[in-house]
């Protein structure tokens, strides 16, 4: 569970995806090795049915976009999370003071 109070994401409980969870994601861990080169890409979704409005969406999409983006992008043998989550609350900053967007809290 995540605790961050009057979190939009809370309505699904205990089986939502940490932002550790969407950096570590790889598409390509239950596959055959012969078939990684067959994935093209990451899809990050969200279901709209929960969503309520353009500040309920970029509080969902950020930062987990930024950790998708990591995910798909980025060669395991240059990932460091902890670096991600400093480089993150900087995004952070930037996104909620210089584009006044409603971005969601980057917990480590």
């Amino acid at each position: 569970k995540r605790n961050v109070p009057d979190d939009p994401l809370d309505w699904y409980g205990d089986e939502g995806a940490t932002l550790g969870d969407t950096y570590s994601f790889d598409p390509c861990l239950h596959l055959p090795r012969k078939h990684w080169n067959r994935v093209r890409g990451l899809e990050g979704c969200n279901w709209t049915e929960q969503t309520f409005n353009e500040s309920d969406l970029s509080w969902k999409l950020f930062p987990r976009a930024l950790a998708l983006a990591e995910a798909a992008w980025s060669d395991e043998s240059v990932k460091d999370y902890g670096d991600f989550i400093r480089r993150a609350r900087q995004h952070e900053k930037d996104l909620r003071n210089r584009f006044r967007v409603n971005c969601g809290p980057v917990l480590p």
